[in-house]
């Protein structure tokens, strides 16, 4: 198995260690933890929000379920340095669509059989970076090719 690389998601505290990036669920919680990430080189998404991005110069923004195709699309004509990651739930068609649109990484959250499914079926089939839902899923060996592993720091 190779080595997974953690995305970590936290409200009220970080430790980088060995954490590829944070994902952050609004603007002040990145800009509170940003500085820190930067230092121990942890790249800063921010859940939904381009202008946070542009503001405090985060590496990206990382996209809930609800995020039409058509905002994927304008974000990387704007800012095509940008790393954007999309929830698609348990959708594979929701999944290729992103991976057409631009998209760095697609993420599958459902039941642990269903992720491990997809995952393993994105990663036999597609370059784009696959990352596993750990806040909906138990882990499973059996998820080995998921690039990264999205856990939650407040549980």
């Amino acid at each position: 198995m190779p080595d997974t690389i953690l995305y970590l998601e936290t409200e009220d505290g970080v430790d980088t260690a060995d954490i590829s990036a944070v994902i952050c669920k609004n603007r002040s919680v990145a800009n509170a933890h940003k500085d820190v990430c930067f230092a121990t080189n942890t790249a800063v998404l921010v859940e939904n929000d381009i202008d946070a991005y542009k503001e405090l110069n985060l590496d990206g923004v990382y996209f809930d379920a609800e995020i039409p195709t058509k905002t994927i699309k304008e974000t990387r004509k704007a800012f095509p340095n940008i790393q954007m990651g999309l929830d698609c739930l348990d959708s594979r068609h929701r999944a290729m669509v992103a991976g057409e649109s631009g998209i760095d990484f697609v993420l599958f959250s459902g039941d642990t059989v269903a992720v491990t499914e997809l995952v393993n079926w994105w990663a036999d089939i597609m370059e784009i970076a696959v990352v596993a839902n750990g806040r909906t899923v138990t882990f499973d060996p059996a998820i080995e090719n998921a690039d990264f592993v999205l856990l939650d720091a407040s549980k």
